[in-house]
């Protein structure tokens, strides 16, 4: 199989910068070696701190621990990636190895000190891939990866759950000091009492229907809707009591404010226009009662085994005992508004419009409207079924989390839209097109919560629950994404014991954002699955805890690192390998692989990185230091690695950019890490054999011997002065690309770390042998001169090495004559100081790297545009 590798960026060393004019290099080819000291080009403050390496790179020792489901019968395969590769499908691994439980894989990487992430990708024997990130040691050093949770390990499957542990979101409610109302469950012929024989106590129609204290008024069955009893009763003092068995009428506006007991019989009925009772009185119907009105005011308890209906509104003030209890049906044409009471439905309680204003609401059977439910600091405990209109149909809150439904289990919630601040706990099922708040809120959901176009929240609770869009039909084993679904500011997301989150959107937007998963009864991984999980401009992100999967694509303003601190596992969207069940039922069956097998040997490792090597070729003074002198790309790394984690093949691609200097300039690569007896079994440049120089104790290959030649060929003579970092200069458009093929012997034991970045030494040769001296060579700085090198200008000029202290091309400021950059390098037109093109440079070097590490992103545009470059296929 085929991977990409990336260079472990690299690197080391800048220029020491200055301005002293690469027309020197042009135009006067005969100087020879400057050996005096110059003054510092940057200034006499322009100093790098003593210590300060040049180094771009942090050397990391990798310890990746699996948690081998396999019981060690295969390998899994390990990358390495300085990017989230599901993000980013352009990411290749820098390293690739190989662990099970019989070993660990370990391995040493160098990763720019501009990186702060590493992302480990394991492919498990069944091909199913999990990335998991890391945060880099800011000084390099060990990192230990336990590809698992350290305290519970993994397990792909959730466990059924059942009724006894389902109300977590109603003792969450309990917690939160939320007082459910008591259910009184009344019985009808416990609270009814039986009719007296006769009316006792006497009224006079012409005295306006005053009853006496105690009376118990009997309004028989003898009055019919043809002939009804029309008189507006009242008492002076004390209570009396009122059966209704026939009709009773009243017309106009009427009001019944006095100390009335009234009892609505079987067959009794009370038809009105405009009602009002007032809170001194009680109201019962019995089940084949009724109360018929056209508006009705009613402010005392009432007990309702019958029919309330009405063709207009119906409000509710009751009084001093607040109290409705409906175990019949109240039927209202248009709104209900419920202040301050306790309302218990054992029935059908039907509106246009429901309106509960600090009330609370107690519904055990059926609660329904035909548009809208306004909760202002209303309570709503359902144990029944909650309806409003599925077109349009709204639950509006106050925007205060004061406002609370509790949905217990079993029960029901569905409509168009809960809309508002406010709280929810459900353990039964909620299900809406949209679920949104702008303000507080709180949401704890221990079974299903289906919505089917956006959903936006700030403070949600999964614990065994999930948030989908529902099945398209009730047979369907898929459970479909939530079109669109938004954090608000600041919002945190806690997902307990396999709870899950599926969205075909996830927009996370600003300030500290909290995605955690929360194993409490057992092991099961949470999961947030969103084909596109977008991440705007939120200020800090952590996902806490790798018990919870992101499954799927994570995109955004920060693309690789957007996340303060991030513990959680990602995969790519359908394929985890976790089932997800909650009381719901299934809904992830998660990726059951392919069959098992071993990774496929070789692997070939790419590099997509860019490394471009600048070089001042006045060494051992200082230079022009436009960085333009000589410029070499490492454009591409392929290493072939067998199933031992050996280098049995290298591919590398260098070229030749720019030739800033009209001198023979000529360059090598040098590979430190490789033993000095090493024999390619093929080594070819551009499909020619070559070899690596003699008289060398580290393998070392002479790339080329003058850059300008390599340019141009016989067209290029001293006199003619044709460079191509002019602005305006001939042949600008030329390089020259030069393709390395290497193969070793397993038996060299070459490993992968043997030819990272920092142990590939590209150096330029500014002066070849004479009869007295060796060749004049500039590397980056901390690097030695190779064997056909010479130190003779060693601790002249302005260079400031010494052998003994390891110390190599750094002067006296400690600074350096040649530069890596870990990607495509815009080098500066002739006669531009780097520091004055590249406003972060000064920075970078003066803090000795603690600041500006990516320095080379920022320039004035005073630089060569590298697209104009065209390579040379002249060998």
């Amino acid at each position: 199989m085929e991977l990409f590798y990336r260079f472990s960026v690299v690197v080391a060393i800048v220029s020491t910068l200055a301005l002293s004019s690469c027309t020197d290099d042009v135009y006067d080819p005969e100087r020879g070696i400057q050996t005096k000291p110059k003054e510092n080009p940057l200034g006499e403050d322009f100093t790098a701190p003593d210590g300060f390496d040049w180094s771009m790179v942090n050397t990391v020792n990798l310890n990746v621990e699996i948690n081998d489901e396999f019981d060690g019968r295969y390998k899994y395969l390990i990358e390495i990636f300085t990017a989230n590769p599901i993000s980013d499908i352009s990411a290749v691994p820098i390293a690739v190895g190989t662990a099970n439980k019989n070993g660990n894989y370990n391995a040493e990487i160098n990763v720019s000190k501009a990186a702060t992430r590493l992302f480990i990708r394991q492919t498990d024997p069944k091909q199913r891939k999990e990335v998991y990130e890391y945060s880099i040691p800011e000084n390099g050093g060990i990192l230990e990866c336990k590809l698992y949770n350290v305290s519970t390990g993994t397990r792909t499957r959730a466990a059924n759950k059942t009724a006894g542990n389902s109300h977590s979101a109603f003792e969450a409610a309990q917690a939160a000091g939320i007082t459910e109302i008591a259910d009184k469950e009344y019985k009808e012929a416990e609270v009814i009492p039986a009719v007296p024989s006769v009316s006792d106590g006497y009224i006079d129609p012409w005295n306006t229907g005053t009853l006496a204290n105690g009376a118990k008024y009997i309004i028989g069955k003898e009055y019919t809707s043809d002939s009804p009893y029309t008189i507006q009763l009242k008492t002076n003092s004390g209570r009396a009591t009122v059966f209704v068995q026939g009709v009773w009428k009243l017309s106009g506006w009427s009001s019944l404010n006095s100390n009335l007991d009234i009892y609505v019989m079987g067959g009794g009925r009370i038809i009105a226009n405009n009602l009002t009772i007032g809170n001194e009185n009680t109201l019962t119907l019995q089940h084949d009662g009724s109360l018929e009105c056209t508006s009705l005011s009613l402010g005392c308890p009432t007990k309702n085994f019958g029919t309330i209906s009405t063709n207009g509104s119906l409000t509710m003030n009751l009084g001093k005992q607040p109290e409705l209890f409906n175990a019949g049906k109240i039927e209202v044409a248009d709104k209900i508004t419920i202040n301050g009471s306790n309302v218990i439905n054992h029935g059908t309680l039907n509106a246009h419009e429901l309106n509960f204003i600090d009330a609370r609401i107690l519904n055990k059977a059926d609660l329904n409207s035909a548009t809208n439910i306004k909760l202002n600091g209303g309570r709503l405990f359902n144990y029944g079924s909650v309806r409003f209109d599925e077109t349009d149909g709204k639950t509006r809150t106050n925007n205060s989390t004061a406002t609370v439904i509790i949905n217990h289990y079993e029960a029901r919630i569905s409509g168009y839209e809960i809309e508002g601040g406010l709280s929810v706990y459900n353990d039964g099922f909620i299900e809406t097109s949209k679920f949104t708040n702008s303000s507080s809120d709180v949401l704890y959901n221990s079974c299903t919560v289906i919505v089917k176009k956006e959903f936006k929240f700030r403070n949600v609770t999964l614990n065994k629950g999930a948030i989908t869009a529902g099945r398209a039909n009730e047979t369907d084993t898929e459970w479909l994404p939530v079109p669109e679904i938004e954090s608000l500011t600041d919002s945190k997301f806690t997902l307990i014991d396999g709870s899950m989150i599926k969205a075909r959107e996830f927009e996370v937007k600003r300030g500290d954002v909290i995605f955690q998963a929360v194993n409490v009864t057992n092991n099961d991984k949470s999961m947030i699955k969103a084909e596109k999980i977008k991440f705007e401009e939120p200020t800090n992100v952590q996902l806490l805890s790798n018990n919870l999967v992101i499954e799927g694509k994570i995109e955004g303003l920060s693309l690789y690192h957007p996340f303060k601190k991030n513990e959680s596992v990602n995969t790519g969207y359908d394929e985890s390998k976790y089932t997800i069940e909650t009381c719901g039922g299934i809904y992830d069956e998660g990726n059951k692989g392919e069959e098992e097998k071993d990774p496929d040997f070789p692997i070939e490792i790419k590099d997509s990185d860019v490394y471009t090597f600048a070089f001042e070729d006045n060494w051992p003074a200082y230079g022009d230091f436009d960085m333009n002198d000589l410029v070499i790309v490492m454009s591409g790394k392929k290493l072939q690695v067998d199933k031992n984690g050996i280098v049995t093949r290298l591919r590398m691609t260098l070229e030749l950019r720019a030739a800033g200097a009209a001198k023979t300039l000529g360059a090598g690569i040098r590979f430190t890490k490789l033993s000095q007896a090493m024999k390619p079994d093929k080594f070819r440049t551009n499909g020619k054999d070559v070899s690596f120089e003699n008289k060398q104790s580290i393998p070392t290959y002479l790339l080329f011997s003058d850059a300008c030649t390599e340019l141009w060929g016989s067209q290029y003579t001293d006199t003619e002065k044709r460079i191509n970092t002019l602005e305006n200069g001939p042949f600008k458009k030329d390089t020259k690309e030069y393709n390395i093929i290497m193969e070793f012997p397993v038996s060299a034991n070459v490993k992968p770390e043997d030819l990272n970045i920092n142990n590939i030494d590209i150096f330029a040769i500014t002066a070849p042998a004479t009869t007295q001296r060796r060749r004049t060579e500039v590397h980056v700085a901390g690097f030695a001169p190779t064997d056909l090198g010479g130190t003779h200008y060693f601790n002249s000029g302005n260079d400031d090495s010494s052998v003994a202290e390891n110390r190599y091309y750094l002067s006296k400021e400690n600074l350096a004559w040649a530069v890596v950059i870990p990607q495509e390098f815009a080098w500066p037109f002739e006669n531009r100081n780097v520091t004055m093109v590249y406003d972060k440079f000064r920075s970078w070097i003066t803090t000795g790297g603690q600041q500006d590490n990516n320095w080379y992103q920022s320039h004035n545009k005073d630089v060569y545009p590298i697209e104009n470059l065209t390579p040379l296929n002249r060998d």
